[in-house]
């Protein structure tokens, strides 16, 4: 079941949208600080915000989540209880999804929600340890235990040190020349063009394209 993250000040509306979301598991907030603080220890697919709050608005909430080890560009949505042009304006140069607004319904909100998280996992690489290959697309393809091992660490996060990288995959105090790393890397990424991704090593940090 696919994971909402929702914050809002207003208890009712909280409660009407854990029933409207009912096929969801919502995890909510009534308190955007508390958010801010305990949103890190949750996995989530979709981030919904409301706009008018106390202590944090959702904008400022937003900048926060963005800082936490967790987030990954997971889709984002406000909701305002107004139609607003210069919010809606704001939110999308902020990166956001969309702005739900207050003349949606609540079957044009979900299916917006929804269509999202569709695009999304379309484009999230699956993987099979027990076959040791990688999907994207309807594209399969095989991999070393290893390689599918540093496959995954890079997918979880936007790039790694490469010391911390050799830790995650090879284990803590594991010596290893960078240029076993770089084999690794170079193997690797003669197979994974297949899914149109790119292993790439910048300034000693590792990242997938």
């Amino acid at each position: 079941m696919n994971t909402i993250l929702y914050v809002d000040d207003n208890p009712q509306k909280i409660s009407s949208f854990k029933e409207e979301f009912s096929d969801f598991k919502v995890i909510s907030f009534d308190n955007p600080l508390k958010a801010s603080k305990m949103a890190e220890e949750i996995d989530y697919d979709i981030l919904v915000l409301d706009i008018m709050m106390p202590f944090l608005d959702g904008f400022e909430l937003l900048a926060k989540m963005k800082k936490l080890k967790n987030y990954s560009e997971q889709p984002t949505f406000f909701l305002s209880e107004t139609n607003d042009e210069s919010l809606m304006i704001k939110a999308l140069e902020l990166g956001v999804e969309d702005l739900l607004t207050a003349d949606m319904s609540w079957q044009v909100k979900k299916v917006r929600i929804k269509s999202r998280l569709t695009a999304k996992k379309e484009n999230e690489i699956k993987f099979n340890f027990i076959d040791r290959t990688v999907e994207l697309k309807g594209v399969l393809v095989e991999l070393t235990t290893k390689e599918l091992q540093l496959l995954h660490v890079l997918s979880q996060g936007e790039g790694m040190n490469k010391d911390d990288l050799v830790a995650a995959v090879w284990g803590e105090g594991k010596l290893m020349v960078k240029n076993n790393l770089s084999t690794h890397i170079s193997n690797l990424n003669k197979k994974i063009h297949l899914i149109n991704k790119k292993i790439q090593s910048r300034k000693g940090i590792v990242s997938l394209l």
